[in-house]
């Protein structure tokens, strides 16, 4: 084998050597651009699920607030017309409602666990009358999860 033959020969095992390179760089971006693609789907779903967290806890303090304060739900079944036992009722058992909005949200995103939201579903199923019962006008997200999960 002559010098020019060996050298050309040389030549198609770096042209091979690199295109096997190449191939495995590209493996390796379109694992990478699907990782970060994951992981900002994630991200995006606690940003979403940080906000709802933070109105549910706002809610559930004020219905709790309601609920403990003598003083507030007289003001507020005069402001309504209606009696204060029945708005400490409404309050107590709305915070449970929005709980369990919460949770089938957080569900929905996937951060919540399958026995956690089992127990979620069993509380849903125990409350539902009553929320609608007492006028609280539970969510198209809890009626729905309510209708969907509902034991035949």
């Amino acid at each position: 084998m002559d010098h020019q033959t060996f050298a050309q020969l040389l030549g198609n095992y770096g042209e091979f050597m690199g295109s096997i390179a190449v191939l495995a760089t590209l493996i390796y971006l379109a694992v990478q651009v699907r990782h970060s693609k994951e992981l900002l789907e994630t991200n995006q779903a606690i940003s979403l699920s940080q906000v709802q967290q933070a109105r549910a806890d706002f809610g559930r303090e004020q219905f709790l607030l309601l609920s403990d304060s003598t003083h507030l739900a007289s003001v507020v079944a005069a402001d309504l017309g209606i009696d204060e036992t029945t708005v400490r009722l409404q309050a107590y058992w709305g915070g449970y409602l929005v709980h369990a909005d919460n949770m089938v949200y957080q569900y929905e995103l996937g951060l919540v666990d399958d026995v956690t939201m089992a127990i979620t579903t069993a509380m849903i199923h125990r409350n539902f009358d009553k929320w609608v019962a007492l006028d609280l006008n539970p969510s198209q997200r809890a009626r729905n999860w309510h209708q969907q999960h509902s034991r035949a």
